[in-house]
């Protein structure tokens, strides 16, 4: 068997605002060292407990994918980082994964939450799938589910943690920090991180438990953007359609068509000059 986790940054422990973690700051290694320290801590107890786990693709999903000591992971797990990439936060998932792990996840643009946001805080001021808000939590699980593999095990901070159980209270999960505002945290001590990690992975039980997250389809992509110059080049994406100012739609038969369109949306408005 072998397991998928996809790392988002702003929901680990240690983390609290985005300052911390630019890449041009003296103290991001720090950071990378406090991150790195708690993948071991899942891998590990996940290859603990699971005998017949072979090996563990790590997806570093935060920014550039660059967040990770690579020569101090476990034996057997291979990462993927860099950017830009057609899948990003899921990119190298298929159908035979036997489950997804998120890690580090947090709460959607809008939400009371450690760093809010959807994809992108300076561009996506929300997304809606099939008319109901969507955060990545959410995308992801839906991408996993059309490849019929199940999410089995979701950490982050606490706000996030409620979100999960309310999308589906069968997934395992553990908080790693207490959730105060927008750039704010009550830090819980890291051996206690450790032994709330294997507890919650010591919980998993047979991946036939966890129901996939599926979407009915076709898919309603509704995206609301941060500035009407962001609209303005995304309606030229062959099948988007703009609808008020910084608004557009447009409509997937997959999940994987909408991940592809997603992406090409970021891209395209990351390209863009300050003007």
């Amino acid at each position: 068997m072998k397991l998928f986790i996809s790392f988002d940054l702003e929901g680990m422990a240690g983390i609290t605002f985005w300052r911390e973690i630019s890449e041009n700051k003296e103290q991001y290694r720090y950071y990378k060292k406090i991150v790195t320290d708690q993948i071991k801590y899942v891998c590990e107890s996940l290859f603990k407990h699971f005998k017949l786990l072979r090996s563990i693709t790590l997806c570093d999903s935060h920014a550039f994918g660059n967040n990770f000591l690579y020569d101090e992971l476990p034996d057997n797990v291979d990462l993927i980082k860099g950017y830009p990439r057609r899948y990003y936060m899921m990119e190298g998932l298929d159908e035979n994964y036997g489950g997804v792990i998120f890690l580090g996840y947090h709460v959607g643009i809008g939400k009371i939450g450690n760093m809010d946001h959807t994809y992108s805080a300076g561009i996506i001021h929300n997304i809606k799938i099939n008319n109901k808000i969507a955060n990545e939590f959410l995308i992801n699980s839906y991408l996993a589910g059309e490849m019929k593999v199940p999410v089995i095990m979701a950490a982050g901070g606490n706000k996030f943690i409620n979100h999960v159980k309310s999308y589906n209270e069968n997934i395992e999960t553990a908080v790693l920090k207490e959730e105060i505002g927008k750039f704010s945290a009550k830090m819980i001590n890291m051996e206690k991180i450790k032994k709330r990690i294997d507890k919650t992975v010591s919980s998993i039980k047979s991946v036939e438990k966890y129901p996939v997250i599926s979407v009915k389809k076709p898919i309603k992509g509704e995206i609301e953007l941060k500035d009407t110059k962001y609209s303005e080049v995304a309606s030229l994406i062959p099948g988007i359609k703009r609808i008020t100012g910084r608004k557009i739609i447009f409509y997937s038969d997959t999940m994987k068509s909408f991940y592809e369109t997603l992406m090409a949306i970021i891209f395209c408005c990351k390209g863009l000059p300050n003007l």
